[in-house]
């Protein structure tokens, strides 16, 4: 952990604002997160992609931005796997992950900026698909304690753009990991929004779950 001070948040959201913080540190894994969250300067903002966030005014303690990594299948079953993610993992790069690896149920949500662990959040979505139609569960730390704490779907009340996260237990936790259910083998896809059902009928595709039913 290396904290630096009067850090340029110019380059850390989307916005491309010129905004400073009193410090800035990277975390990558969980024991390192766990002591920022107790030790370092006061009042504490967790970043993760910067694509949300609309700076005002310079930051006056810490950005810590979380940029934990690791994708890997956790459960296999018969028709589905349980793939667990690390919250600093972009997301696009999650939905590419996965499509080349011949698992579906998050292909709707390609290009949303961001990372993993703001996903839940928001509970992204698109095209008809949201994240809580996949997710299983997300890991947390309590940013008062630094102690584990694990939400599994139903614990995190996804409303529409919304979950406990971002309403009721806004700033409380931190996520860490998410953990999604994806199928394999022949895929059901969500076709029916209006843009992909005009797109898939002009190109022809009559059954575009063969697009991703088997890795390359």
């Amino acid at each position: 952990m290396n904290l630096q001070k009067d850090a340029s948040l110019l380059d850390l959201n989307t916005f491309g604002l010129p905004a400073k913080a009193a410090f800035w540190v990277q975390a990558s894994n969980v024991p390192d997160l766990q002591k920022l969250l107790l030790q370092a300067p006061k009042p504490l903002l967790m970043l993760g992609g910067g694509s949300n966030i609309l700076f005002a005014a310079d930051w006056p303690g810490t950005v810590i931005q979380n940029t934990i990594p690791g994708i890997a299948i956790s459960r296999r079953f018969k028709n589905r796997v349980w793939v667990r993610c690390g919250a600093g993992e972009n997301w696009h790069g999650l939905v590419q992950w996965a499509v080349q690896s011949g698992f579906g149920g998050i292909e709707n949500l390609s290009l949303i900026p961001g990372t993993a662990g703001a996903a839940p959040i928001q509970n992204i979505g698109a095209y008809g698909v949201e994240l809580k139609d996949v997710l299983v569960k997300v890991e947390t730390l309590e940013t008062s304690t630094g102690k584990r704490k694990v939400f599994f779907r139903k614990d995190c009340h996804f409303g529409y753009r919304d979950s406990i996260f971002k309403s009721s237990h806004k700033g409380q936790y931190c996520i860490t990991h998410i953990t999604l259910s994806l199928s394999t083998g022949q895929h059901k896809l969500s076709t029916g929004y209006g843009d992909i059902s005009r797109a898939l009928a002009e190109k022809e595709y009559c059954n575009p779950a063969l697009l991703i039913s088997a890795p390359p």
